[in-house]
């Protein structure tokens, strides 16, 4: 049986994949699920690797052997639905994940806590500049999902608390849709879901503080020595809960400037929107998949 096309497997422009790889409402026997999975792979593992190329990392940071090693890390595809002759083409990722973190305000306070966090964003070089990376962004944030595993992982400061199981997400998404009468609200993704600035960055690039500035407000992000970069506003949600280690203050990153990237280790975020049309060049036909 021939593969099947972009447009068979995924439904919606944007869908959500967990580590069962089962995109939502996709539905077959075991000999067609078998076969989606298949190509599933194939598209997961080669945006994952366009992903490591443009940010010139030496390892790959997604893959769908990691993601389903990954129960709390959610992936985000973006479809063409007209490329390919009509059979739609993948042409972008956002993945998230909760991560366990310790991160420092400007005044060297320390919080311990499990944050919702930006692992890789990718949009195809010749996709770029057209609004994608805001859609994939806006998607997630107001996707019930995010907020649930927010909610399910207790108050920001609370200390070590360990990231909700999908039972837990699955629970809390379900209050959400009550709440929201099963739909995603219009409007601004911040007023009605996840907020940016409850979000942790891994290595955020000048093209990200770029983005996060243009598209959400965010003038400038804290950033921490284990390469993760916060708000100003993270600390704000649960000031009480902050507590005092006596270390150094963390350097403070300007969304305009970035040369506090060029010091720090390679990212597994890169730029906001990786590479450019000369990195993409040789993968001009690995959208159309």
């Amino acid at each position: 049986m021939a593969w099947m096309t972009v447009n068979e497997v995924f439904h919606d422009e944007i869908t959500r994949l967990n580590s069962n790889l089962m995109p939502p409402g996709f539905r077959g026997d075991a000999q067609t699920i078998r076969i989606m999975q298949e190509g599933l792979v194939k598209w997961i593992d080669t945006l994952g690797e366009m992903s490591s190329i443009a940010q010139g990392l030496n390892k790959t940071i997604t893959s769908a052997d990691k993601l389903q090693m990954s129960p709390t890390h959610t992936l985000y595809l973006l479809k063409d639905a007209n490329d390919d002759d009509g059979a739609g083409s993948v042409i972008g990722m956002l993945k998230v994940g909760h991560k366990k973190l310790f991160l420092y305000d400007r005044s060297a306070h320390v919080l311990e806590t499990e944050p919702l966090c930006v692992l890789d964003f990718f949009v195809l070089g010749q996709r770029q500049r057209h609004g994608h990376g805001k859609r994939l962004f806006d998607h997630m944030l107001q996707d019930p999902s995010a907020l649930a595993r927010i909610l399910s992982n207790g108050a920001v400061g609370a200390g070590a608390v360990p990231a909700p199981t999908d039972n837990q997400v699955n629970n809390r998404e379900g209050e959400l849709y009550d709440l929201l009468n099963g739909q995603i609200l219009p409007g601004d993704a911040s007023d009605q879901g996840v907020s940016v600035k409850q979000l942790a960055i891994d290595g955020p690039s000048e093209n990200m503080c770029k983005f996060l500035r243009k598209n959400y407000g965010v003038e400038e992000l804290v950033r921490q020595s284990n390469n993760f970069a916060v708000a100003p506003e993270f600390f704000q949600q649960d000031s009480d809960e902050i507590r005092d280690t006596g270390r150094s203050t963390p350097a403070l990153v300007q969304g305009a400037v970035g040369r506090h990237s060029a010091m720090k280790p390679k990212s597994s975020i890169g730029m906001v929107i990786h590479g450019s049309e000369q990195n993409m060049s040789a993968y001009g036909a690995a959208g159309k998949w």
